[in-house]
């Protein structure tokens, strides 16, 4: 299973109704791509052994912590 993450400011998004009843959005679920680049890959402990990543993005095991933690591992991004 695959799910898409990113962050944005509260200034940034509007509720019109239902806030109430969700715990986050699928980014899958919005009308605009996000711009953002692709940080890396979490969880990689709990995938599925015929899944290859093949990119050179980092891999965690877990979660690392904050996204300063996850930015302060690729000084590229």
């Amino acid at each position: 299973m695959f799910r898409t993450r990113s962050t944005i400011k509260k200034s940034q998004f509007k509720w019109l109704k239902g806030e109430e009843l969700l715990f986050g959005i699928p980014l899958g679920g919005l009308d605009q791509a996000p711009n953002n680049k692709l940080e890396g890959h979490f969880f990689v402990g709990s995938k599925s052994p015929w899944y290859e990543i093949t990119d050179d993005l980092p891999q965690y095991e877990e979660f690392p912590g904050s996204r300063q933690t996850i930015r302060a591992t690729d000084k590229s991004v």
